[in-house]
């Protein structure tokens, strides 16, 4: 059993940021400094357009091939913002520690940093117009009429409109409800309408909005810009809450065809990948990673991976419990406000443990499982 120092594990803690300023920052730095070294870099910011906020910024970078640029690797952080804590992180750890030992003659990087500045900042999971960016990418508007019946029959449990009260009678009554659901219709099926995304209730969860939000064309412009000349291109989009605590999940994309998924599978050799099997997977609506290989040229071999790092452990029915509770709490008290100043910061609590846990043994874990799996990934994805 590896046991770890108090020195060793500020170390790992130092790779997480304290908030959305501090993070761009380091990755400003960082890619500037980069950019001294070798005049071929491009990076930048990248403005996104609000009504409530005149300084929220994607910014990236884009590290050309030695040699020949056969692959691409996007790396991205951010698709829900208050997620951002950890992708941050690990892009930072990538930039400054691991990319030393990756091959880069035939390999072009591009880092997407802090695809929702917005939720990142104000600490929000989706977009200043309650979209979760994750549910709004299409190059299809028909996306934004799309039917979720199971959402809609539990509307009013998910989206009570009410200022927030935690130790109300109603409050404990809607946890109640939604247990009963569970013990009735089991969690599959309820897994599946809560997250697939909707369309219709604006103030409501995992609404994916009524037209393309402006990360849209900031990704198509993105991706369009360097993505020609590539034979392979893989996508890693971090993410954190779903899943065991401390332990990193993969997710490929829906629909994948044999030839991609027997290539994912050699990329992450030896490491499990749900690709939509499982029995408690489930499938959603206008995904970014999908998206980003609508950009691609047809004969480009597109490899998009998800990394979800778990919390609460919300593959169980417990932890499913606590994040829609969560959930519902957060959602209720941004549009509604809530009872109390106390009701306010234990909903704070909770969304910091769900999203982003100041535990430095869930962040060393959360490091060095991406030191193992990560660069050894990249090695395989050249091996192609």
């Amino acid at each position: 059993m590896l046991l770890w120092t108090d020195s060793a594990l500020c170390q790992e803690q130092s790779w997480f940021p304290k908030d959305y300023q501090e993070a761009r920052s380091q990755f400003r730095k960082t890619t500037s400094q980069m950019a001294l070294t070798d005049s071929r870099v491009q990076f930048g910011p990248l403005k996104v357009p609000s009504q409530v906020d005149d300084d929220l910024t994607i910014d990236y970078v884009f590290l050309p091939a030695h040699k020949i640029a056969n692959t691409l690797l996007i790396l991205t952080s951010g698709v829900h913002g208050v997620e951002a804590f950890t992708g941050s992180a690990l892009q930072n750890l990538f930039l400054t520690s691991l990319l030393a030992d990756i091959p880069r003659d035939e390999l072009s990087i591009l880092l997407i940093h802090s695809i929702n500045p917005y939720g990142f900042k104000y600490l929000r999971r989706v977009s200043e117009n309650n979209v979760d960016l994750n549910r709004n990418f299409s190059a299809d508007t028909a996306l934004f009429g799309s039917a979720n019946p199971g959402y809609r029959d539990l509307e009013k449990v998910l989206n009570p409109q009410q200022p927030l009260a935690l130790n109300s009678l109603r409050h404990y009554w809607s946890i109640l409800d939604i247990i009963w659901r569970i013990v009735r219709y089991s969690i599959k099926p309820l897994r599946q309408a809560v997250l697939q995304g909707q369309y219709e209730f604006p103030y409501g969860l995992y609404f994916g909005g009524n037209k393309p939000e402006p990360q849209t064309e900031i990704l198509r412009n993105l991706i369009s810009k360097f993505s020609p000349g590539p034979k392979r291109v893989m996508l890693v989009d971090i993410h954190t809450g779903y899943g065991a605590k401390g332990k990193l999940h993969l997710f490929g994309s829906s629909g994948l065809n044999p030839q991609t998924t027997n290539a994912l599978k050699h990329v992450f050799s030896d490491y499990p990948i749900d690709t939509g099997n499982d029995k408690d997977f489930y499938s959603i609506n206008g995904e970014m990673p999908n998206f980003i290989g609508t950009l691609l040229n047809p004969d480009v071999l597109f490899l998009p991976m998800t990394f979800e790092f778990g919390t609460l452990d919300s593959q169980t029915m417990l932890g499913s419990l606590k994040s829609i509770r969560n959930m519902i709490a957060e959602n209720q008290g941004h549009h509604h406000g809530y009872a109390t100043d106390k009701d306010r910061s234990a909903v704070q609590k909770r969304i910091a443990e769900m999203y982003y846990p100041d535990d430095p043994l869930w962040q060393n874990a959360v490091v060095t499982q991406t030191r193992d799996l990560l660069p050894k990934a990249v090695k395989r994805l050249l091996e192609k």
